[in-house]
């Protein structure tokens, strides 16, 4: 059907609607005669009664490069001539015109010129990006034939993730399998790395499950654990070989897996062989366990573990015969130590003479002298010895060993004497020496050296006699006198000591003053300059006495604590308003408007200067974190401009686009609207985005398709729904020609059934027909009477349908619609409502369908009067 056609304009407002005329007249001559197309268009931007946005919208359709040239050189426009420009493409005509313009028009000139310089940027650009790609194919390459490293799968990995970035734009097919050729290479070589690092690894798993199974098969304590340990075995040699057959074998993990394999094995023939004997062995470990003694259990278990090699064996012993050999060795130490005690109270009674008494520690303490005896130690052993002597004397003992131990404790004085006296003297000597070079020796190396000789005189021991003592007297006064000097320069560190202790307590003193006095708005810069000076001076004061410095030295640490604690909760909190800022500024990257989020940056960064430092470290690091997403944000501004003039430039061309092939659907008489085609275009078209110098214009075109579209999609459907409404009509006809055959005794025929089946009969009516329908099969005759009240209330419904549905009734029934609308308003009857008057229209419909037993007559006037009430537009609102 042909498209239902735009109401032209009232007179008044013929000047409004000029330009869309002919801008239609434009399409109409552009799609019918492409050749004459250009002059066309030509005179109409020429034109000097041309609107001005018609003349851009029809220069937006010109595409001959050619036309384009001559409009930007000769239009009297400069706006016309600069679309013009914008629009040539041609790289040589650029150049041309730009060359003709360049001392005539600034405009045209200024964007053709960059234009010419976007196209060197371009070719620069696509350049540097060929040379990148060469350099990237030669780095693989390289990378190919150096020698493999860790890091030789992440290097691969980076280039193709560099080349995949750079070759999305490039067409170089020869660069492509030059690379694709080295990366095959690299991602070969890559697998069989990792290959062989599964093989390795596979190897040193099935190692360490060697060494697991080494220290399982200790644990053993069941026949069944054995046959388990056996299966394992098997299994690991099994994976060692596989793992081993195809790849290369570090040296030092082969041979500690040959180690354990044989280990194991040892292990496996062990028990394998001790199974056939094991229960007689457990046997005998229960008897011995019940008695330790049991000669005949001991000898059959020693017989039975000679068989097995299991009392002298090599390897630890498994749980389930370590506690077999460990009764057997207990057993043999009662049977060995009942037979020594026996032996021993056979000769204690052979040799017993009358008992004397005993006195075991007085042996000890003889034992004892004789060790240090035996030691060299003199000194020791005449002390045990007075010992010895003050118990004999307690307890009135007479032992010839005191007499004995006197004599030999005597002859080692002797002796020491004459080695002791010798090196004693040496030592005087040296302390002579000291004395004499004390004005001449540093005071701390003079004090070291005679604490090391008298360190050296005690270690010699003592001698006990005259010769010795003198030897003391002098050397002891030697060393006075060598010391004088020492004690000097010790007097004087110690006054130096108490001055620094005083002057670290007067700091101590001032820095408690200032943090118990520190104000509300502290200068944190002085604050920090004070704790430096602070550290200084006390290492100018330096050294102090050792008990006061740990006071000091504790004091002195509270108070630079207290101070710094101060100086970074400080830091902290500017840390953490710096970080709040970071944190906002970073949540501006997802606002939606950037513009707004930029000057929200801006405040931002004024808000940043006024807080205080945090820390050099954390300051540096924190004002990096924020200037960067400053710049993103300040980034993302300038690329949302860019897109934003792309994008508008798009929906420009593609609200044109969309327009125009509207209008082809809906005037084109080759072409019937298709809602399928049309809705998407409506919707496109609804979602757009347009400049304010060409919206006004491009939506005018774009509301008069629409409302053409909406005509004709309105009247399709009613077109539709009165198809679906004839086929109430067509039911009707076939339920009456069914009750007539029915009563008149016959069957329905067959046609009038499938006649029936092919109808689709919208609904609430559909429901009520088939109810119909199928109640014709129980119908009987009616009484003449009850045929008489039917016919009258099918023509009361025929009148109030007519009546609700604003339709013509029958000349003759003109008085009685009269008084049926006036009864219908005095009863209040009278819908109120749309919704009303639908509902009772369906209800009336619905029974009037529902009514038979009409006469012949009487039935072909109904269906006159329903004829013209389904042919209501009002009708197609309730299907």
């Amino acid at each position: 059907p042909t498209p239902t056609p735009v109401v032209s304009a009232p007179k008044a407002k013929t000047t409004a609607t000029a330009p869309t005329k002919t801008k239609q007249a434009v399409s109409t001559t552009t799609n019918t005669e492409p050749e004459a197309g250009g002059n066309n268009q030509l005179s109409l931007i020429n034109n000097p009664q041309t609107a001005f946005s018609v003349k851009q919208i029809t220069l937006k359709k010109i595409d001959d490069p050619k036309l384009l040239a001559e409009i930007a050189l000769t239009h009297k426009i400069a706006k016309i001539r600069q679309q013009a420009a914008e629009q040539l493409n041609d790289a040589t005509l650029i150049h041309d015109v730009a060359h003709k313009a360049k001392h005539k028009d600034k405009g045209v000139y200024r964007i053709l010129r960059q234009k010419i310089d976007q196209e060197s940027s371009q070719q620069q650009q696509s350049q540097a990006q060929q040379d990148k790609l060469s350099q990237l194919c030669q780095d693989l390459e390289h990378h190919l034939q150096a020698a493999h490293t860790p890091l030789f799968a992440a290097k691969v990995q980076s280039l193709q993730q560099q080349w995949q970035q750079l070759a999305t734009n490039s067409n170089d097919s020869i660069l492509q399998q030059r690379f694709d050729k080295a990366l095959q290479q690299a991602q070969q070589t890559i697998q069989e790395e990792n290959t062989q690092k599964t093989l390795l690894e596979q190897q040193q798993q099935v190692a360490n499950s060697f060494a697991q199974l080494e220290k399982d098969v200790l644990l053993i304590e069941s026949v069944e654990q054995i046959s388990e340990f056996s299966s394992k075995l098997n299994a690991l040699a099994f994976d060692w070989q596989y793992c081993t057959q195809h790849t290369q074998i570090e040296n030092t993990l082969a041979q500690k897996v040959q180690k354990q394999q044989q280990k194991l094995q040892q292990y496996s023939d062990l028990l394998q062989k001790s199974l056939t004997s094991l229960e007689k062995m457990q046997h005998c470990q229960q008897q011995l366990t019940d008695s330790p003694l049991n000669q005949p259990a001991y000898d059959e278990l020693n017989a039975l573990l000679q068989e097995n090699n299991l009392l002298h064996s090599p390897l630890n012993l498994p749980v389930l015969l370590k506690g077999v050999v460990e009764s057997f060795n207990t057993s043999q130490q009662a049977i060995t130590a009942y037979q020594h005690a026996v032996k021993k109270q056979q000769n204690t009674s052979e040799t017993t003479t009358p008992s004397k008494q005993k006195h075991p520690e007085l042996d000890k303490l003889f034992a004892q002298i004789n060790e240090e005896f035996t030691q060299g130690r003199s000194k020791e052993a005449d002390k045990l010895l007075r010992k010895a002597q003050k118990y004999a004397k307690t307890h009135h003992v007479h032992d010839h060993r005191l007499g004995e131990s006197l004599d030999k404790l005597q002859q080692m004085k002797e002796w020491a004497g004459f080695a002791i006296l010798p090196k004693k003297q040496d030592l005087v000597a040296q302390m002579k020496q000291l004395c004499a070079q004390a004005n001449d020796t540093e005071p701390l190396t003079q004090f070291d050296k005679i604490k090391a000789l008298q360190a050296e005189w005690q270690s010699l021991g003592t001698v006990y006699n005259d010769a010795e003592k003198a030897l003391w007297e002098e050397f002891k006064q030697l060393g006075q006198e060598a010391y004088a000097p020492c004690q000097v320069y010790f007097d004087a560190q110690n006054a130096i000591q108490e001055q620094n202790a005083a002057a670290r307590q007067q700091l101590c003193d001032e820095l408690q003053h200032y943090l118990d006095n520190l104000p509300e708005m502290v200068n944190w810069q002085g604050h920090v300059a004070i704790l430096k000076q602070a550290r200084e001076d006390w290492q100018k004061h330096h050294p102090v006495e050792a008990k006061k410095h740990k006071q000091l030295q504790s004091r002195f640490n509270n108070i630079i604590k207290a101070l710094e604690n101060k100086l970074h909760a400080e830091y902290d909190l500017q840390e953490s308003h710096k970080k709040a800022l970071i944190a906002e500024v970073t949540q501006l990257l997802e606002h939606e408007n950037v513009f707004d989020a930029c000057q929200k940056a801006k405040e931002l960064q004024n808000t940043w200067k006024t807080l205080g430092f945090c820390g050099h470290q954390k300051e540096h690091a924190l004002w990096q974190q924020f200037k960067e997403q400053c710049d993103a944000l300040f980034a993302k501004r300038e690329a949302h401009k860019e897109a934003q003039k792309a994008q508008e430039q798009m929906n420009i061309q593609l609200a044109e686009h969309i327009l125009d092939e509207l209008d082809k659907q809906l005037n084109s008489p080759q072409a019937t609207p298709n809602a399928h085609k049309i809705q998407p275009l409506i919707t496109d078209f609804s979602k757009l985005f347009l400049p304010k110098e060409v919206n006004q214009a491009l939506r005018k075109r774009f509301n008069v398709l629409v409302q053409q579209w909406q005509t004709y999609s309105d009247s399709q459907i009613i077109r539709q729904k009165q198809a679906q409404l004839k086929q109430i009509e067509t039911a009707w006809d076939l339920c009456v020609a069914a009750e007539k055959s029915k009563l008149s005794g016959q069957a329905v025929s067959l046609s009038l059934a499938l006649t029936w089946q092919g109808l689709v009969i919208p609904q609430p009516f559909k429901n009520v027909l088939q109810k119909r329908w199928q109640s014709i099969s129980s119908l009987k005759k009616i009484t003449a009477e009850e045929q008489q009240t039917r016919q009258q209330n099918a023509l009361d419904m025929c009148l109030l349908l007519e009546l609700l549905l604003d339709i013509d009734s029958p000349s003759e029934v003109k008085t009685a619609r009269t008084a049926k609308k006036m009864a219908l308003f005095e009863q209040q009857a009278y819908p109120k409502t749309e919704a009303d008057t639908l509902s009772l229209i369906s209800q009336q419909l619905q029974a009037l369908l529902l009514t038979w037993g009409l006469n012949e007559e009487f039935s072909q006037q109904i269906k006159q009067r329903l004829h013209a009430i389904l042919q209501s537009s009002t009708l197609t609102k309730l299907v």
